[in-house]
């Protein structure tokens, strides 16, 4: 069988993250058309390797920070279905990506190269701290989608927020690694995205004014209560 890296025109037929891939991937070939044949099949794992970042060279946002993962980020498990058009039969590959634990690992490491303080938090300790010392502001990471057709992509959403629910910042990094699919593609693609998110946080005017603001608050507080 032909490579699905090949010259042949690929095209990335459905994306989906849930557990029935088979039935949203039969309802996709309804309303796409269905080829005219899937006698050429692939299933394939994409195994990808822990995810280490080089220490970057930056001075952290001195600011305490929660990072809050849903289960749809920490259990992130997707079906990539990726046909070559062309020839017949049609080839057809279906990628099993689990995305979940290579993107936490990304995720701790840039934040603990961006702010001086970084712990994880679940939903209740950072709307409901023990103590008055809860986080100032709570990272919430985001996978948005992913590409493998004739590349390895993968677009994250990272939404800074304060314990209220106010939005302070939303940063949109994506990472791109050329090649056929593969987990070290995946892997390349992921530490990009992480070295995009720490520049547009590091750099964010949003972030740097929130912080002023909260600082100059306290100060007052502080004041007034002397």
């Amino acid at each position: 069988m032909s490579s699905i890296g090949n010259s042949n025109v690929q095209k990335t037929i459905f994306l989906w993250s849930g557990r029935l891939p088979a039935l949203i991937f039969g309802f996709c070939l309804l309303s796409c058309g269905p080829p005219k044949s899937f006698e050429t099949y692939d299933d394939i794992t994409l195994a990808i390797p822990e995810i280490e970042l080089p220490t970057p060279a930056i001075d952290p946002i001195p600011m305490s920070v929660g990072i809050y993962y849903d289960r749809w980020f920490t259990d992130h498990k997707l079906s990539v279905f990726v046909v070559a058009e062309g020839i017949t039969p049609y080839e057809i590959t279906r990628y099993a990506v689990d995305l979940g634990k290579p993107s936490i690992q990304m995720v701790e490491q840039a934040a603990a190269a961006i702010f001086s303080d970084v712990e994880i938090v679940t939903e209740a300790e950072w709307q409901f701290p023990a103590s008055n010392r809860g986080p100032e502001a709570v990272l919430r990471p985001f996978i948005t989608n992913v590409e493998l057709n004739g590349q390895n992509e993968v677009e994250y959403l990272f939404r800074l927020h304060t314990p209220q629910g106010d939005i302070i910042e939303e940063i949109r990094a994506s990472g791109r690694s050329a090649g056929r699919a593969s987990g070290e593609g995946l892997a390349d693609a992921i530490r990009v995205a992480a070295a995009q998110l720490m520049v547009k946080l590091v750099d964010s005017e949003k972030v740097r004014d929130w912080l002023n603001a909260l600082r100059s608050s306290n100060q007052l507080m502080t004041d007034e209560g002397a």
